[in-house]
């Protein structure tokens, strides 16, 4: 759930989160590192298309909502998937 994270929260190297809007990609020494998405971009987790999970991402509400419907799940935008 990125809902609780913030970018002092615990993290295993390699993990990839959405963290206030922004993508963060856990670095080498355990820590969160931050990068803003584009101008019209929030980081969101969007529903894998040819297999089960999700793909953490910068896009924009209008492409990840349809996204969302063409799965046929809900969430991701208030980065709480």
């Amino acid at each position: 759930s990125f809902k609780t994270l913030t970018q002092d929260s615990s993290c295993t190297t390699g993990d990839n989160a959405c963290i206030n809007g922004s993508f963060a990609q856990c670095g080498p020494t355990g820590e969160w590192v931050l990068t803003a998405c584009a101008g019209g971009e929030t980081c969101v987790a969007l529903p894998l298309v040819k297999q089960s999970g999700t793909s953490v991402t910068c896009d924009t509400q209008k492409d990840a909502l349809s996204r969302f419907q063409d799965a046929g799940v809900s969430g991701g935008l208030d980065g709480s998937s």
